[in-house]
């Protein structure tokens, strides 16, 4: 009962989390993409990550706001800082 709990609740922080994270680049009158995935990506470690990367900075030279939400709490360093 208790993990149900948890869930759910994991669930509604994550929905809240994703609208305000859209609604930050709306404001400016930006086009938003937003990339949802459960680790960030590790382009130098894998090629699915590596074509994530690749489709986020084709996406920051067109011109729009990216934002990536990692469903997986950790911070993998350098990665993180470089999404920044």
């Amino acid at each position: 009962m208790r993990e149900k709990v948890a869930r759910r609740a994991r669930r509604r922080r994550e929905r809240a989390a994703v609208r305000r994270l859209v609604r930050s680049g709306a404001g400016r009158g930006e086009r938003t993409i937003l990339i949802v995935d459960r680790y960030l990506p590790k382009y130098d470690e894998d090629a699915g990550s590596r074509s994530i990367w690749q489709y986020a900075c084709f996406f920051v030279k067109q011109g729009f706001h990216v934002i990536f939400f990692g469903t997986d709490d950790t911070r993998h360093e350098p990665y993180a800082t470089e999404l920044e």
